[in-house]
């Protein structure tokens, strides 16, 4: 195997899987594939700026409507981060809350942890999970946790109706509202 290929592997191994990124996005989730709109610009910008260390602390919320290009900002910063040899782990929210309610004690503390302490992490589609008493407080622990060690984290969500110390706290990173109509089953 040539050493391209070993650094790959390795890079791979250690980055890529346990980020949870799907595969098929590191080509078709960039920036450069971000299509640019009046509705959806200051998104992209703020998604630069996250990158870039000018959002403190490090959250930002994307909030609009189904199909505006939030995952796909979100794909673009972890791909970006990734590349660059940062830990991302990704879930969209319902994903996270089903693995935490199905690990055993033992594995639920360390996967906790493992989303807690991530050098970024990105939750996608918050609001769209159902929401109990239980996932509501497991995942106000997560963001609170990140939110005081100021941890880089990037929500998706449909909404602002989320819970309030939630959004309170990404009051003081950046909160971007995109408007517009879904790009799916759109002609471009």
């Amino acid at each position: 195997m040539e050493e391209h290929e070993q650094e790959e592997m390795r890079w791979i191994q250690v980055v890529v899987f346990p980020s949870r990124l799907p595969g098929a996005s590191r080509k078709t989730h960039r920036f450069d594939t971000f299509k640019v709109t009046d509705d959806n610009r200051e998104a992209k910008v703020a998604a630069a700026d996250f990158l870039a260390g000018k959002i403190q602390p490090p959250l930002l919320l994307l909030a609009g409507p189904p199909g505006t290009g939030k995952t796909h900002l979100a794909f673009a910063v972890a791909w970006e981060q990734a590349e660059n040899w940062v830990k991302v782990v990704y879930y969209q929210a319902e994903e996270l809350l089903d693995e935490l309610r199905n690990f055993t004690e033992g594995n639920y503390e360390r996967q906790v942890n493992r989303v807690k302490r991530a050098e970024a992490l990105i939750i996608d589609d918050l609001g769209a999970q159902s929401d109990t008493a239980y996932g509501m407080a497991k995942l106000d622990m997560i963001i609170d946790y990140r939110y005081r060690e100021c941890l880089p984290t990037l929500l998706t969500a449909n909404t602002l109706e989320l819970p309030d110390r939630i959004l309170d706290r990404f009051k003081e990173g950046r909160i971007v509202l995109i408007k517009g109509k879904s790009w799916r089953g759109r002609q471009v």
